[in-house]
């Protein structure tokens, strides 16, 4: 049974079983970039407090709004919050961040805003967020039927996201412009998008695949099989454009005689190595060429001495 189905109430449930349930169309990375998503955040996706959804095949994960609530409620500091939508004939000021808001029965006008406030134990000063209604409306769908919900929601993630910053780093709030209201596809519960970007051991692995590519169709291959979370990592593009340029090139005659690859080569020792392979003079200035760009520091004036040392005693052709 995998950490995902212990963590979110379904533990009689397989991995293939979790997939075919709550994300049957993800692909493979998809679906791996999903379990560690909900692992990493703590999000039960049997109750919906996050799900994968496929924007033309960019996957982008969006968690509730009760989601926010119930893991702010498991922190030891939460002290409770107070959130409201504003309109023009409230009476509402923020002084030094404090918000102080008073409204009556009579006609509050046109809305224009919302604002949250979340305490804390440790700290005097309570996180606030205003946002203006203007700026997140889209004028369809929720924002028309319910204005002041849909606002007080983005409010809410803010605040959030501003008191709880190591936990709900990287989420935002789908009211926040680019996502389009479908009541058929869409949770209960309005979602707040996750933008997910690879870590450094996952961005790592993708560049030691592209680097393994022995020619441009394997190269290709490679970068399909990357998906699209891979493919829009800008590391990842210029390795990838990187290695197409030294694909494109003409390659030494004598490559497999080398001892590495010659754009691993990270010392001194294993330039010289390499150098000491050589048989053509095409091969020589290849090394250096590749050697150099992928480890600049080799361009120095001790390691460029007995490079020059060395070839004295080679015959190259």
């Amino acid at each position: 049974m995998t950490e995902l189905a212990k963590q979110n109430g379904v533990k009689n449930l397989t991995e293939k079983e979790l997939r075919q349930i709550f994300c049957p169309a993800l692909t493979d990375q998809q679906f791996m970039a999903f379990q560690l998503m909900a692992t990493h955040v703590g999000a039960d996706i049997s109750l919906k407090e996050i799900a994968p959804i496929d924007f033309g095949g960019r996957v982008s994960y969006f968690v509730s709004r009760d989601f926010y609530r119930r893991k702010a409620q498991e922190q030891a500091n939460y002290n409770g919050m107070t959130s409201a939508a504003v309109f023009q004939n409230d009476i509402f000021e923020m002084t030094n961040g404090v918000p102080t808001h008073k409204f009556g029965n009579a006609e509050r006008g046109k809305i224009v805003g919302a604002y949250c406030t979340v305490f804390l134990k440790n700290i005097a000063v309570p996180f606030t967020s205003y946002v203006i209604f203007a700026e997140y409306s889209s004028g369809k769908s929720t924002w028309v039927s319910k204005p002041a919900t849909m606002i007080e929601k983005v409010a809410q993630a803010q605040a959030f996201r501003g008191a709880f910053q190591g936990l709900f780093q990287n989420t935002y709030d789908e009211s926040e412009k680019w996502f389009e209201d479908n009541p058929k596809d869409n949770p209960k519960e309005t979602p707040t998008v996750i933008t997910v970007t690879p870590s450094e051991l996952e961005i790592e692995e993708a560049l030691i695949k592209l680097n393994s590519a022995k020619t441009l169709p394997n190269l290709q291959t490679v970068w399909k099989g990357l998906g699209r979370v891979f493919q829009q990592n800008l590391s990842v593009i210029d390795a990838k454009d990187a290695k197409k340029d030294w694909l494109s090139q003409p390659q030494p005659e004598s490559i497999d005689d080398l001892v590495v690859d010659a754009e691993f080569i990270e010392s001194e020792n294993e330039l010289l190595a390499n150098l000491a392979k050589c048989k053509t003079t095409g091969d020589w200035e290849f090394i250096i060429v590749s050697a150099i760009k992928n480890a600049p520091y080799l361009n120095n004036d001790s390691t460029i001495a007995k490079v020059e040392e060395l070839k004295l005693t080679k015959k190259l052709k």
